[in-house]
């Protein structure tokens, strides 16, 4: 699959912080023009140069309002930075179900798991 790239200018955004606290905003101001791509863009960073290229994120959410498109901005992001695999998790995402599933997948994968280790 083929992707045309797009460079999307942007500017830093009154008031967003790191950590959760950056995220926890009314969702007019969340949703609103490269609020969540500054967001994800700026921890890709702070995980240095060429440390996301070849790796595998996890990807969840809690299902409320704006999760698909929120989903799809950090898809994105994350292939623009080089990731190679993205877990996504799927279906009830509200009972966090997705968050131990993505654990053990991440973990396998990063003490060399075997494909049987993987299988949870």
């Amino acid at each position: 699959m083929q992707f045309k790239i797009a460079s999307k200018p942007t500017s830093p955004i009154e008031g967003q912080k790191t950590g959760t606290s950056g995220l926890r905003k009314k969702t007019r101001e969340f949703s609103g023009d490269n609020y969540l791509a500054n967001w994800v863009q700026s921890l890709f960073r702070s995980l240095g140069s060429g440390k996301t290229t070849g790796q595998a994120l996890g990807l969840g959410g809690d299902g409320r309002y704006y999760n698909r498109e929120a989903a799809q901005i950090i898809l994105k992001s994350a292939a623009a930075a080089g990731f190679s695999r993205v877990v996504v998790g799927k279906g009830r995402e509200g009972e966090g179900e997705w968050r131990g599933a993505v654990f053990c997948v991440l973990r396998a994968e990063t003490r060399g798991a075997t494909e049987r280790e993987r299988e949870v």
